[in-house]
């Protein structure tokens, strides 16, 4: 008897480390650009097309602790020569959240830098519990949405991470998002590893410098940008529209 209540408790306190839940780390995630198909169609690219890599490589951090979060650009993945019709220069966009309040901050370089502050975006996900797959080490379950009336966003997330949040302002799974393909963008973005440490609470800010503004006024921004584009635009004003307000 001893023995079988030995073993029960061994059992118990294994099951129960096993259900303990990550609510604080670091992870890092490979952003990957078909640039090719992204600018199919533009005369101007297609006459160097074959000098620049297929293929634009970047490298992101989430950092997460409690009820906050910080996503942005960490470096870039290649040396080679490069080209993003978003601009060559690394990506200045901070997003930030806190989860206790349901508010998101966006720092986005445009027109100088513009600020948003506000709920976080609802999204109404379609969950898929049958396709599975490991993404850096967590077994990830598959979910969809569609955004801006017609981009649909396919994703994986794991239930061992707490916080429900991801790359860019994806929110709202029940747990985090390892894994995200965007097909009109041509666009992935893949976890390579989770560091389970504690985040430098002076980074875990929102940020403050820039323009305040609100998602109407810079969509209104991106039009008026866009008018200098030519009669062609359209493909690349949807593109620049996404990438700003995701």
């Amino acid at each position: 008897m001893k023995k079988i209540i030995i073993a029960l408790i061994l059992f118990t306190s294994a099951y129960a480390q096993a259900q303990q839940f990550i609510t604080s780390g670091i992870i890092e995630y490979e952003v990957k650009t078909n640039i090719w198909r992204q600018n199919e169609g533009n005369e101007w690219f297609e006459r160097f097309k074959d000098q620049v890599s297929q293929f634009n490589t970047d490298y992101y951090t989430y950092s997460f602790s409690g009820n906050k979060s910080l996503y942005k650009f960490d470096r870039k993945g290649s040396t080679k020569r490069s080209f993003s019709f978003f601009g060559s220069g690394d990506d200045e966009s901070v997003w930030f959240n806190d989860f206790n309040s349901g508010e998101q901050t966006k720092l986005s370089p445009l027109d100088g830098y513009l600020l948003t502050s506000g709920p976080a975006r609802k999204i109404t996900w379609k969950l898929d519990h049958n396709d599975q797959r490991e993404i850096a080490g967590f077994l990830c379950r598959k979910a969809q949405t569609v955004l801006f009336d017609s981009v649909y966003v396919f994703v994986y997330y794991t239930d061992e991470i707490k916080i429900s949040g991801g790359p860019m302002g994806l929110n709202g799974l029940p747990g985090m998002i390892l894994g995200v393909t965007i097909p009109r963008m041509y666009t992935s973005w893949i976890a390579t590893g989770v560091k389970l440490t504690q985040p430098d609470p002076k980074i875990m800010t929102a940020p403050t410098k820039g323009k305040k503004k609100t998602e109407a006024e810079i969509r209104s921004s991106i039009e008026q940008l866009s008018k200098s584009w030519g009669s062609d635009s359209r493909k690349w004003l949807d593109l620049f529209m996404w990438r700003t307000l995701l």
